[in-house]
């Protein structure tokens, strides 16, 4: 697909939507930033030091309040360049996958068009053309599933701090709203909880896009016009018998799960995504629970 129109539109627009990513997280960053910086939120009572550690041991309190500060905008840091590794790659997988797609639509039709303009059209011809078009449409198809899987490998970590992190984050800071009520603080702290939370369902719908451009791939060449073109098989059995069963190795491979794990409970999905937010509202009300049983 090297040179194909199709190729490259699909490529600039993974590009384009990796610039966008980008662009918004950095300007996020820089408004957060300046937002913490300006208002003084290092100051509020839940980013600073306790009243009674600055009463016994001054020196340690101020010494983890300035530890404090670059630990935010670290984990700040962390949080975009995870969001962007993981993101940028499932994104541009996907168009390759896409890509795979478009080779294997309307396969038949491409190899009687190169027969046909080299000036034969014997059986024998067609199939060997046959073979090395699917060849190379299955070659890429495994190069893809390969970097799907290396993904998972380098990512299974973040994953799964990914996972737990907007799971307890957005408990704990349903709970602080719940607590301190709706003001400046707690919308500045909620947002951040959102964007957590917005990552791992961007995660869980890129990786879904991949599940069903896979399983597309196979019936998109089992619903080719094979009724025209089994005619060709009448002289040649072996070929034909050797397509069967390489079709029927192509739809068992894009019909297996595609799926991107961080531990073995956690699986990046839709089901995943639910449990995610009925178990942080579990955590919720059991932190309320506790804050009123301790009054």
């Amino acid at each position: 697909m090297r040179g194909h129109p199709r190729a490259h539109a699909l490529r600039q627009q993974a590009f384009r939507t990796n610039n966008v990513l980008i662009l918004a997280l950095m300007v996020y960053g820089v408004l957060n930033f300046v937002v913490y910086e300006a208002s003084g939120l290092h100051w509020h009572e839940i980013f600073r030091m306790p009243d009674y550690l600055l009463a016994t041991n001054r020196p340690l309190t101020w010494t983890l309040h300035l530890i404090m500060r670059p630990m935010t905008f670290n984990g700040l840091g962390a949080f975009i360049a995870t969001f962007v590794s993981i993101h940028t790659m499932l994104t541009v997988l996907h168009a390759e996958l896409l890509l795979v797609e478009f080779a294997f639509d309307g396969l038949l039709e491409r190899v009687e068009r190169h027969v046909q303009a080299a000036g034969a059209r014997e059986p024998q011809l067609l199939w060997q053309q046959f073979n090395r078009e699917l060849g190379s449409c299955v070659r890429e198809h495994c190069v893809v599933l390969k970097q799907v899987r290396e993904v998972n490998r380098v990512h299974s970590f973040s994953i799964t701090v990914q996972y737990y992190t907007a799971l307890l984050s957005l408990a704990i800071d349903t709970f602080f709203i719940s607590y301190y009520g709706l003001n400046f603080v707690s919308v500045c702290v909620s947002i951040f909880s959102v964007l957590l939370v917005f990552e791992w369902y961007y995660c869980c719908k890129l990786v879904e896009d991949l599940q069903a451009t896979n399983k597309r791939i196979g019936w998109t060449l089992y619903n080719d016009k094979w009724s025209d073109w089994l005619k060709y098989g009448k002289d040649q059995p072996a070929a034909l018998r050797e397509f069967r069963t390489t079709l029927s190795i192509i739809l068992l491979a894009t019909q297996r799960s595609l799926s991107l794990r961080g531990s073995d409970i956690v699986e990046v999905s839709w089901q995943t995504f639910a449990s995610m937010l009925k178990t942080s509202y579990s955590v919720m009300m059991f932190l309320i629970e506790l804050r009123r049983l301790n009054r």
